[in-house]
């Protein structure tokens, strides 16, 4: 997939707060104008050299993704597809059923973390 940049339209771009350390680039943080701009970068962004994308969550959601990633790496080890999806846990089983959608509740993890 090649990438045109000069039909991409951002509506507002501007420098993250973070001081630049060590000599390493500046994060810049950028809003798109239309949503397909956006998800054409996020479909190219492996490919593209020298440059990071990511989403840029709210303080809450990078918190809770942090409780997540835990419980995520617990889950594979049991030999199940599991991933993070905005501020949510999604566990497959391993034999293809439906997705699990878990909360942040520390029983709710157990149950369908350890289920066989």
């Amino acid at each position: 997939m090649n990438l045109d940049v000069s039909s991409i339209t951002i509506e507002r771009a501007h420098q993250a707060r973070k001081k630049n350390i060590g000599g390493k680039s500046q994060t810049i943080i950028a809003k798109f104008l239309n949503y397909k701009d956006r998800d054409r970068v996020f479909k190219a962004k492996r490919k593209l050299k020298g440059v990071f994308v990511r989403e840029d969550f709210s303080d809450r959601v990078v918190e809770k993704r942090k409780q997540l990633v835990f419980h995520m790496n617990e889950a594979r080890r049991n030999g199940k597809k599991a991933f993070i999806s905005y501020d949510k846990l999604i566990v497959y089983d391993e034999h293809g059923g439906p997705p699990v959608r878990v909360h942040v509740t520390p029983s709710m993890f157990r149950s369908v973390i350890s289920t066989p």
